[in-house]
């Protein structure tokens, strides 16, 4: 008797794992910053590029990583707008998409950062200016090279 108990337990210490491990795929948490995003599903169910984007940011760009925090509660990386050649803004507040199948970290993590402004722009009802936004992803990728 005393044997199924302790099997029971570890049968159900297990389950919890597997859940946990599946539905991390789903979130980026940073509690230490309360930094906490979404990332719904993608075709390939796995999206862990862009939360080691996101760990790149924190470590190589902390500023960068603050802003998209802030700004940011859902990150989309399935193809949408962005196609192939990145990501972009949807007008969703809080939302954007940044496509990770043919990117490089480090791209990954200036999409982000990128879109990031984007969204920025709309909520701070300021013009929509895309040169400023590609100017702050290319200064993030230059930082993060440099890292």
């Amino acid at each position: 008797m005393r044997f199924l108990l302790s099997f029971r337990f570890l049968g159900i210490i297990f389950v919890l794992y597997l859940i946990f491990g599946f539905a991390q795929n789903f979130f980026y948490a940073d509690p230490s910053s309360g930094c906490f995003i979404r990332i719904p599903p993608s075709a390939d169910l796995n999206n862990h590029k862009i939360r080691e984007a996101m760990q790149l940011l924190k470590i190589a760009s902390p500023s960068d990583f603050s802003a998209v925090c802030g700004q940011i509660t859902t990150i989309d990386p399935n193809i949408s707008c962005g196609q192939f050649e990145g990501g972009c803004f949807q007008g969703i507040p809080g939302e954007i998409s940044v496509d990770t199948s043919n990117h490089t970290l480090a791209m990954v993590a200036q999409t982000i950062v990128r879109t990031a402004c984007q969204a920025r722009q709309a909520d701070k009802k300021v013009a929509n200016d895309p040169k400023t936004c590609y100017q702050e992803g290319y200064t993030t990728l230059n930082n993060l090279v440099a890292y």
